[in-house]
């Protein structure tokens, strides 16, 4: 993955999204220094253990608070960490984002920034997550971003358009169905809406989309 990559990885609850996009970030966090906006507390080894959920990859967990407390953290060489937000409401979510970028574009390290649960606080900071979009490889180091979000129309448009790769699971709400094809095309968008469980198609920039749906590998 490249700095300036932009991937979006959407699904309804329970179609498997998190779990493709944690096998992503297990591969990406191999070569490349990795932050997750962790609004659930599942995305690292030290996140919240309950029934159902697969923790994460990354190797720590630091509060929103603590990582303002000491914002030296995220200039480590090598960096595998999940920031938990104060509390798992909208708003901390967005301000936790806010900080991520914040110490981001002050440090000379480029990293992978995976946002997820995007479609809950998006709507408290879509203009710094369009500017994130749009500029985010000139930041500091450099910036890619995953965004994870159930839903396509809760993703903001630039975000959409700025994005190099798509894999979708269903997506099946009208809205939703328009926004994907507003960026991948009609065909596309309507192989998402009737994809069953657990399956998904991806779509890459300036490549042949594929509609095939293929099955997610546990």
């Amino acid at each position: 993955m490249e700095t300036f990559e932009r991937w979006l990885i959407l699904g309804k609850t329970h179609t498997g999204k998190s779990t493709l996009a944690k096998a992503e970030v297990r591969t990406l966090v191999k070569t490349h220094r990795v932050i997750a906006l962790d609004l659930t507390d599942e995305w690292s080894q030290q996140g919240r253990k309950r029934a159902g959920v697969d923790l994460g990859p990354l190797k720590k967990r630091i509060t929103a608070a603590a990582l303002a407390a000491d914002p030296s953290v995220i200039v480590a060489p090598q960096l595998s960490l999940a920031v938990v937000p104060t509390s798992q409401t909208s708003i901390s979510a967005a301000r936790a984002f806010e900080l991520i970028v914040r110490l981001q574009k002050l440090s000379p390290f480029p990293i992978v920034l995976a946002l997820d649960e995007a479609h809950v606080w998006a709507p408290h900071a879509t203009a710094l997550y369009n500017d994130a979009a749009t500029l985010g490889r000139h930041w500091g180091g450099g910036m890619a971003l995953i965004s994870i979000s159930q839903r396509a129309n809760r993703v903001p448009l630039t975000v959409r358009s700025q994005s190099s790769r798509i894999i979708s699971f269903t997506q099946d709400e009208p809205a939703d169905v328009d926004g994907l094809a507003a960026k991948t095309g009609r065909d596309f968008a309507e192989a998402a809406s009737r994809l069953p469980p657990h399956s998904f198609i991806e779509w890459r920039d300036s490549a042949a989309p594929t509609n095939e749906a293929q099955p997610l590998e546990n």
